[in-house]
């Protein structure tokens, strides 16, 4: 035992016998002890002495007098705390089991009931504290007991003591709350009073991990796997484990949703989610969707690590990611997403099984085997349809720098793949910053924008540029909210369209060939210019770019839908929402694109799955009141849009949405109310004044004259909503008008001038 130990024991002999050290960690050491008084054995808890100095002993022992309130049979009670020269301590009942950690280590994968069960005790856990007003903050397998066959949370009182005194001097000491293998978004940005969501992401993290063998994000240091939870999406777990039945992967999916509002509200609600399951969901359709196999067309297995510590799995997975985006950015190759890929990581099915599954001519395998400062990784690229081996290749390298052998090896097997699959050496390009700073700024600019902060996105995106000037993705942050903030309507849309441009035209100079330039491009052309066939262009360049982008393919079944494009819409869409299925977002930009081809059904559908996953998605909800109204259910339909309208703050494009609802209802007076309040609103704000808006309520009343000067001044203003009007289905008397083909002129859209029209009825 260390010294402090020993003074522990000293000062406390007659109250309490040390037997021996169970575990020391960053910020304690436990003890097995007997408790003398009561003839129990006891778990105590002694803070280090750093940690202590920095805390202060008063005000630890001041939150965990809060945790001692708790009383529940899956929350490890507190027993007594106290302080011995300076050294916070608390007593908490000895458990003779083992931690969760333990029983993963050893088994990896744990069956399906017995994970529903053990996450419904632990959620269970979770919602009495939360309803007594407590964040857990640091929910990891370490913290989670398995006693009798049970779950039982541990470790209250720590990471609360630590997050509620954080100051700089613990970040400068290097003390962190959570771990990064399961902290939240949130937590990860430095949020130091977490809402009870956090616990439920964390525990979101711990039910992947029981479930699928491993955490959803994992990476070679702390900041990697950070960064993924602002950049990344989880493989879905059904393309993990095919038995996992659907409403549970559903509920830890959603649990694990970067927006902490589209997370469940509760921790009961996410026990009733998991508990709901009554059907599994097979990967069959994965295989289905992708079908024959393609020529120019590769999958990257997961490469296999052949030494047994953690690093080199972290590399392996590394080195896996790299050739995937490396591979995804030539021309005229096809290459098998990260989830599909991932999905079939530590299959016992041959290499030719898999590359049938995924429908591509040639599969990448290897293997990392690292020795001492030495590295060999290995790598073969072979032929579905008869097994033979293209290629074959081993590297030996000294390990001194993982990203540059990575970028190495990287480019050598691409370069390689692109020979025998598509006759192309051109060795592929690399994007991104070489500024450390310029990144995390960037990264804190996805997390607002996630959380619909766009002001604060802005921000920091800006200042990613200016710390780096060439870095294409930050410009894309800049154009990407300038188009949600013209689109809610938060900034003059016309401010909002040039930012936009002016960004867009930036990355492009700076990296063109990038999907996420792309994409930013195809967002701002179909917002503020309504070039269709401009946008839907610059959407197929970022899938080409990245076939995984699922973002470009909802955009582009959207705008193929207002073309009338049927075929591109039923063909992109489904496949974004394969690609992110758990996404709101994704499945509610779809939705538009079948509701503009007249599919009621598949609009309901990918409405509904929206809505499922987040009941506040407002484009999900405003299209599915209006299917709503079409089958005559016209009270629900204004429930839900009026909801959703209430839910986005009564924003001007809403409000147009529910005022020509109600009008088309036969509720006049309610319409004109509604549309006096829109009045009202932009009278209030007279920056975020909507002309489109206002377009759209006097058309829909038929009040043409009013109407039509409303809709030029909008469209002199790039206002999106302007699109949308002259797409929409209905308005008869409009599209009759000449003073329609007119404005159709002046924006080069007299090119769907007849399909419009044709959808007046």
């Amino acid at each position: 035992m260390s010294g402090a130990d020993r003074l522990f024991g000293d000062t406390l002999a007659g109250r309490y016998v040390i037997e021996r050290e169970l575990g020391r960690g960053g910020n304690a050491t436990v003890l097995l002890a007997e408790d003398q008084r009561h003839r129990r054995r006891v778990a105590i808890k002694l803070l280090n002495p750093e940690l202590a100095a920095l805390l202060g002993a008063d005000r630890f022992l001041g939150e965990i007098e809060i945790i001692a309130r708790l009383n529940h049979p899956h929350i490890l009670p507190l027993f007594d705390s106290g302080e011995i020269a300076g050294l916070p301590y608390y007593v908490m009942p000895y458990v003779a089991g083992e931690s969760l950690r333990a029983v993963l280590d050893r088994t990896r994968l744990l069956p399906i009931a017995d994970v529903v069960r053990l996450l419904s005790e632990i959620g269970d856990a979770l919602s009495y504290a939360h309803d007594q007003g407590i964040v857990h903050r640091d929910i990891k397998p370490e913290n989670i007991l398995i006693a009798s066959d049970h779950a039982v949370i541990a470790d209250f009182g720590i990471a609360r003591a630590i997050d509620l005194s954080a100051n700089e001097r613990l970040t400068q000491a290097g003390i962190t709350v959570g771990t990064p293998l399961y902290l939240s978004p949130e937590q990860a940005a430095g949020d130091h009073t977490p809402d009870p969501r956090s616990d439920i992401y964390s525990l979101g993290c711990v039910a992947y991990e029981m479930l699928a063998g491993d955490p959803p994000f994992t990476g070679e240091t702390a900041s990697a796997i950070i960064a993924k939870r602002f950049m990344e999406r989880p493989v879905p777990l059904t393309q993990r484990r095919e038995a996992i039945p659907h409403m549970v992967a559903a509920a830890v999916m959603r649990s694990l949703e970067r927006e902490v509002d589209e997370r469940f509200k509760t921790a009961k609600d996410f026990v009733k989610a998991l508990n709901s399951a009554n059907t599994t969901l097979s990967g069959e359709h994965i295989s289905a969707y992708l079908g024959a196999p393609r020529e120019g067309s590769v999958a990257v297995l997961p490469f296999t690590n052949m030494t047994a510590d953690t690093e080199s799995e972290y590399f392996a997975d590394g080195m896996t990611e790299e050739l995937i985006n490396a591979l995804s950015q030539v021309r005229s190759l096809r290459v098998t997403a990260r989830t599909s890929s991932f999905a079939h990581k530590r299959s016992t099915d041959d290499v030719r099984t898999i590359g049938q599954k995924l429908g591509v001519a040639a599969v990448l395998e290897g293997g990392v085997r690292r020795v001492g400062s030495r590295l060999r990784v290995t790598a073969q690229l072979v032929s579905v349809s008869d097994g033979f081996q293209l290629w074959s290749e081993r590297f030996d390298r000294e390990m001194k720098d993982v990203f540059e052998i990575q970028d190495e090896i990287s480019t050598a097997i691409v370069a390689t793949v692109r020979g025998k699959l598509v006759g192309n050496t051109v060795p592929p390009a690399r994007h991104g910053t070489p500024n450390l700073e310029a990144y995390h700024l960037y990264l804190k600019g996805r997390y607002y924008w996630y959380r619909r902060d766009l002001k604060n996105a802005i921000r920091y995106f800006e200042d990613a540029t200016r710390r780096d000037p060439e870095y294409a993705l930050a410009y894309c942050g800049i154009a990407d909210t300038y188009s949600a903030l013209a689109l809610y309507g938060l900034v003059p849309t016309q401010f909002a369209y040039e930012h936009a441009s002016s960004s867009v035209q930036r990355a492009l100079a700076i990296d063109p060939s990038s999907a996420d330039v792309q994409y930013s491009r195809g967002l701002a052309t179909f917002y503020f210019t309504w070039n269709l066939a401009e946008a839907a262009r610059a959407f197929r360049a970022a899938i080409r770019a990245n076939p995984t982008h699922a973002a470009a393919h909802a955009y582009l079944c959207a705008v193929s839908g207002m073309m009338g494009d049927e075929l591109t819409t039923l063909t992109v869409g489904p496949r974004g929402q394969e690609l992110e299925p758990m996404s709101p977002l994704i499945n509610a930009v779809a939705s538009m694109g079948y509701f503009f081809i007249r599919q009621p059904d598949l609009t309901e559908a990918a409405c509904q799955q929206a809505l499922s996953i987040d009941p506040s998605q407002s484009t999900a909800s405003f299209l599915l009141a209006f299917v709503r109204a079409a089958q005559t259910r016209v009270d629900e339909a204004v429930e839900l849009l009026d909801g959703a309208a209430t839910r986005m703050n009564r924003i001007p494009h809403m409000l147009m949405l529910l005022g020509t609802l109600l009008w088309r209802a036969g509720r006049r007076d309610e319409a004109l109310r509604v549309r006096d309040e829109l009045y009202e609103r932009c009278a209030a704000a007279p920056d975020a004044d909507r002309p489109a808006a206002k377009a759209w309520l006097h058309i829909s009343m038929g009040e043409l004259d009013t109407g039509f000067e409303l809709m030029f001044a909008g469209a002199a203003e790039h206002d999106p909503a302007i699109l949308f009007l002259v797409s929409w289905p209905g308005f008869k008397e409009m599209r009759s008008d000449p003073r329609f083909e007119q404005l159709l002129h002046q924006h080069s859209l007299t090119a769907y001038g007849d399909l419009w029209r044709a959808r007046s009825a």
